[in-house]
């Protein structure tokens, strides 16, 4: 029976392979890069979710070499750990690195959404589709964010304009009623 290249088993034999390059070439970022990638894809297959310590092959990779990539591989993780502070940190660094790239933006914009910034989360959004408005991923998360956005969007202005509408209740309490 052939062992499916996504199983657990699989990505165990890659990770050892990987830290036996890694002897023989512990300078290499995109060595530590791939080590780190293959962790977390290793915790998807696993109940427990160990799989090493993929933050500290990414970390390592970004000593070696300050590679986008590999701060987005970051902010992924620290996304999926709901560390959105920490994702947001790492998604703006590669976009400080790859400017023309849409997938930082949206990354930025998942952060912000993360942290229920969503003014900021729109604003990335969009700039992701103006970046490069071909990538089907791009349009595709635009308009999931808009099914979500412009209804909250329409919620918060009613809420604000119902505050406005309520007319100031006067109590005993009240220095215009002394």
């Amino acid at each position: 029976m052939e062992e499916s290249r996504h199983s657990a088993a699989w990505f165990e034999r890659k990770i050892a392979r990987l830290e036996a390059r890694l002897i023989r070439s512990p300078e290499n970022a995109r060595l530590y890069q791939g080590l780190g990638r293959t962790m977390v894809l290793l915790a998807y297959q696993r109940p427990s979710g160990a799989s090493g310590d993929p933050e500290a092959a990414f970390r390592r990779s970004l000593e070696l070499a300050d590679d986008p990539w590999t701060h987005l591989f970051l902010a992924n993780m620290y996304y999926g750990q709901e560390l959105y502070d920490q994702s947001l940190a790492a998604a703006k660094r590669a976009h400080e690195l790859m400017p023309e790239v849409d997938m930082p933006l949206v990354c930025m914009a998942d952060a912000y959404a993360g942290l229920k910034d969503y003014p900021h989360a729109d604003e990335c959004f969009r700039k992701a589709v103006e970046v490069d408005p071909d990538p089907a991923i791009g349009r595709k998360r635009l308009k999931k964010w808009l099914a979500f956005w412009l209804p909250e969007l329409e919620r918060r202005r009613a809420v604000k304009a119902e505050g406005r509408r309520r007319p100031r209740r006067r109590t005993p309490e009240h220095p215009e009623d002394e």
